[in-house]
């Protein structure tokens, strides 16, 4: 019975997706809803009294590659950021399945998708520990894995991509707290949901959200749809 319960698993992370995102693809191109931005509104730098939403503010951390990766490079970009360790298990394993399913099946070719995968805990996550971690999962050249200072990253992924703050403990035991991915649009605001990835219904949703942001970002080139 556990054989047959895994393999229904593995179906439902490597095969459901698919299924969705052919029938979006095939019958959705042309009637997609707008993706909500649920980043907070503030005063609008301008002086108008119309707010504005806020975007991720901007960040500089050291990537798996030996660069660095700053916000300016993911301008125009949709991108999708999670947390993971270098010794994380279980949690990132299913996290990965998901991350590696949209670049290999769902997003194969598109040169707007990016992946952003932080470390929670930099202390122990070297460059030099990332890029085998990347090796080792064959990361398509769109994911990143990045570290920093931890007290700078802790900060930016609590107040910027409001991820949970990291308990010690659940990475001395190879877990995490926040098992989370955010999505981001090309203008820096977070969008859709906080999607958990326990959660199959809100993986598939998390993929039909990137969908319609292709179609929307689209739009916005070509001069037929405006952004929220």
């Amino acid at each position: 019975m556990k054989k047959y319960r895994a393999f229904f698993v593995l179906f439902l992370i490597l095969i459901f997706p698919i299924l969705i995102y052919v029938f979006i693809k095939a019958f959705g191109t042309q009637n997609y809803r707008p993706i909500e931005t649920i980043s907070e509104k503030i005063p609008n730098p301008d002086g108008s009294l119309d707010s504005v939403f806020r975007a991720v503010g901007d960040f500089s951390f050291a990537s798996h590659r030996g660069d660095t990766l700053r916000m300016d490079s993911l301008k125009g970009k949709i991108w999708l950021a999670n947390v993971f360790h270098g010794n994380c298990s279980d949690a990132c394993d299913i996290e990965n399945a998901y991350i590696k399913q949209l670049l290999t099946k769902d997003f194969p070719t598109d040169p707007d998708i990016r992946i952003i995968s932080f470390s929670v805990d930099p202390a122990n996550d070297s460059v030099p520990v990332l890029k085998a971690y990347a090796e080792k999962l064959e990361a398509d050249r769109r994911w990143y894995f990045l570290t920093g200072n931890p007290a700078v990253l802790s900060k930016f992924l609590i107040e910027e991509l409001k991820f949970l703050p990291t308990d010690p403990k659940a990475l001395s035991e190879k877990g995490l707290t926040d098992r989370t991915f955010r999505l981001v649009d090309w203008d820096g605001h977070l969008r859709g949901s906080i999607y958990h990835s326990a959660a199959e219904n809100e993986m598939v949703t998390m993929a039909q959200h990137m969908v319609f942001l292709q179609k929307e970002l689209a739009d916005m080139r070509s001069g037929a749809h405006s952004p929220q």
